[in-house]
């Protein structure tokens, strides 16, 4: 029988866990906010305000609440595996051990690349916002040519940082399915071969060592 106290108890957690990050985010929003404000407007040029008032907001905003809710799950779904099958415990450490050794490969190359698309976008912005000032100088003196081979240079720099930023995330993305294929597998190789267990108590750890080994590519993303 499925221990339904155990579910119990992890709904439970994940509630409040996500009370605490509703009252943080409003909370931090406000600090955040104003602060990055006052600052990003005291030397800034236009297209970099622009850039970090969108895109690293939304970050703050959104990336972070959910990679800190993914961990928070994460943490409880591993519990749950653990308590119900506490022989996996040390290959769940393990797996979160070899998770964090690779995010320590996949950060070094993510930020500086990460860096480099906010610095290759601002240049981008700001060129479609002179052009779209002087729009009638443009036509008058014929200018649509040279405003293209501008826009495309400047785009297919911005392009190839972007396109170096997700060829690092789908590397670190088939890694990661890579470990979490293999503790799934042995998991339910021994429940199903070696403990006898029954379709719904091995179903019910199963599904709960998914939940955790989907949210493990969010968690090395945080390391």
């Amino acid at each position: 029988m499925i221990p339904v106290s155990i579910v119990e108890i992890g709904t439970i957690a994940l509630m409040a866990v996500f009370i605490y990050l509703i009252y943080g985010q409003l909370q931090g929003s406000k600090v955040i906010h104003t602060n990055l404000m006052e600052s990003t407007l005291s030397g800034l040029t236009l297209p970099r305000i622009i850039a970090r008032g969108t895109n690293d907001v939304r970050t703050i905003d959104d990336s972070l609440p959910g990679q800190f809710w993914g961990l928070c799950s994460m943490i409880i779904k591993l519990l749950v595996v653990v308590i119900y099958t506490p022989l996996f415990f040390f290959p769940a450490v393990l797996v979160g051990l070899l998770g964090a050794w690779i995010g320590q490969i996949y950060i070094p190359g993510q930020l500086p690349v990460k860096r480099l698309m906010s610095n290759t976008r601002a240049p981008v912005l700001a060129h479609f916002g002179a052009a779209t000032a002087g729009l009638v100088s443009i036509r008058a003196y014929g200018a649509q040519s040279k405003f293209n081979a501008e826009s495309l240079t400047k785009i297919d720099r911005y392009t190839r940082a972007a396109r170096n930023f997700y060829n690092l995330d789908r590397w670190v993305s088939v890694h990661i399915d890579l470990l979490g294929a293999l503790f799934l597998g042995s998991l339910a190789a021994y429940l199903v071969y070696i403990k006898r267990r029954s379709a719904g108590e091995a179903g019910f750890s199963i599904n709960q060592a998914i939940t955790f080994t989907s949210y493990l590519l969010m968690a090395v993303s945080m390391v």
